[in-house]
């Protein structure tokens, strides 16, 4: 598997042409497809209605992680060899800077 290039697959460019295939049609037009296709979806009008959602909360798309006050997106990935929770909050920004200079020959 290549890793991800941001020249192959910009997230800018992939976000817009989304954005622009979404208001290329009204939403009951969606729905329709949607539900021709077998596609499961749910309306969203506002952030808070994400975390409310009856399909989210059956398939735990949103936890709690310790240290942080606010939930976050779970993985949709379920291994049975680890958990599927993080750990606790992504580290600060620099958090680990001197650690990766020091192993590649810095510092």
């Amino acid at each position: 598997m290549r890793p991800f290039d941001a020249n192959i697959c910009p997230s800018r460019q992939v976000i817009s042409r989304i954005d622009a295939a979404f208001l290329g049609k009204e939403e009951a037009e969606w729905v329709r497809l949607f539900e021709e296709k077998g596609i499961w979806y749910t309306r969203v009008r506002r952030f808070e209605d994400m975390l409310e959602d009856p399909q989210a909360l059956e398939v735990e798309a949103f936890v709690d992680v310790p240290g942080m006050e606010h939930k976050l997106v779970g993985s949709p990935m379920r291994l049975s060899c680890a958990p599927h929770l993080p750990a606790g909050p992504a580290p600060a920004l620099g958090a680990h800077t001197d650690e990766i200079l020091k192993a590649m020959g810095g510092r």
